[in-house]
């Protein structure tokens, strides 16, 4: 049996191994004890956070956090648990799971509560990229099905219209034929992005320079900018790095950002767009930002944006920024979008220098 001196050392030490954040609470929120993940968690020592208000001291708050169950527990004697986010010390949101026990004595009265955080991001974040794969591969497989049934009758029904043409010399008539001709190649161009928004497609990269790139784009919409009475201002940085990218792919993704914003401003207006040199999370890069002023987008619609099939247009397919959205990410890169109504939009698109050095998970910050 080992002296009471050394049980107390192995307890210690057992705790302070613990990578999870351990508080025991008093009923009143006063701290009794930290193990040293959540002194370095919160920038205290046992001896400083001891006697105080947790919230306050620990959470830097007036009253008891919001998520926090420990009246609970003192009024039921049942565990909780609670699962909430909060930013950590470097700035970035975290998604954290919490758990209150009640801490009782011999005579089994309630002395305290003792709470256990853990840092759950890097889970959720594996848990969410699972599912986002396993519905991919579902809609994949749906998809290449509907493609096939699909274009085959299309095929048909472009190859009639085509000999209807060649037969009749109605102006009225071929009007008519000629709208049926463009509704179908625009099914076809669903079904295309359908598909590869589905599948990875190998694409051939360079090291490219953004500007020269968003010049051969600008050279596509210029004609509509100025039939719309939209002024097109562009502030490039000098001497911006190149990145490694498929040219092809961009221009696709830059040609829909820039149309959806000539689209925001049928009655003229100013596009403008920016690239300069950015890092983001402690990555180099390059960051686009097109910006229109037109009448901004709902807040109820801008968490929609990416998924596919969503739209805002009565005539869109909902598939132009989840497929721009599946490229950037597929350079490593992040695309994100802010917007007030009344206030025009901006879509920021973040290219890192080396692709390699990429997360797991693109996110999307609400704009």
């Amino acid at each position: 049996m080992l002296p009471p001196e050394e049980i107390r050392a192995l307890l210690q030490g057992t705790i302070d191994a613990i990578e999870d954040a351990i508080k025991i609470i008093s009923p009143e929120h006063q701290v009794l004890f930290v193990n040293r993940t959540a002194e370095s968690r919160y920038g205290k020592s046992c001896e400083e956070a001891a006697g105080k208000l947790c919230y306050s001291e620990l959470g830097g708050r007036g009253v008891p956090c919001s998520h926090c169950s420990l009246r609970l527990v003192v009024e039921t004697g049942r565990p909780q648990q609670v699962e909430f986010t909060a930013t950590d010390a470097e700035g970035q949101r975290r998604e954290y799971e919490q758990f209150h026990y009640p801490l009782r004595n011999g005579n089994d009265e309630l002395l305290g509560v003792v709470e256990i955080t853990r840092d759950i991001t890097e889970r959720r974040t594996f848990e969410r990229q699972l599912q986002h794969s396993e519905k991919l591969a579902v809609v994949g497989r749906l998809s290449a099905a509907v493609a096939h049934e699909i274009r085959n009758p299309l095929t048909g029904i472009r190859l009639g219209i085509d000999a209807l043409l060649e037969e009749t010399t109605e102006p009225q008539q071929r009007e008519n034929l000629e709208a049926v001709i463009q509704d179908v190649r625009r099914l076809d161009r669903v079904l295309t992005q359908l598909l590869d928004y589905t599948r990875r497609k190998e694409s051939l990269r360079d090291r490219l320079r953004v500007p020269e790139l968003i010049e051969r784009v600008l050279f596509f919409i210029r004609k509509q900018a100025r039939l719309q009475g939209v002024q097109i201002e562009t502030t490039l940085e000098a001497d911006l790095p190149e990145v490694q990218a498929s040219a092809d792919q961009l221009m696709q993704v830059l040609l829909n950002i820039f149309l959806n914003a000539l689209q925001a401003m049928p009655q003229g207006g100013a596009l403008r767009i920016r690239a300069d040199r950015r890092t983001r999370e402690a990555r180099a890069g390059v960051l686009i930002t097109v910006q229109d002023t037109g009448d901004g987008i709902p807040e109820e619609y801008r968490t929609r944006l990416f998924e596919t099939f969503f739209s805002t247009k009565s005539a869109g397919s909902g598939m132009g920024l989840a497929v721009s959205n599946k490229i950037i990410a597929d350079h490593g890169g992040a695309i994100w979008v802010e917007s007030s109504p009344g206030a025009g939009a901006q879509v920021h698109i973040f290219l890192p220098l080396d692709p390699q050095d990429s997360p797991d998970e693109v996110e999307h910050p609400a704009g």
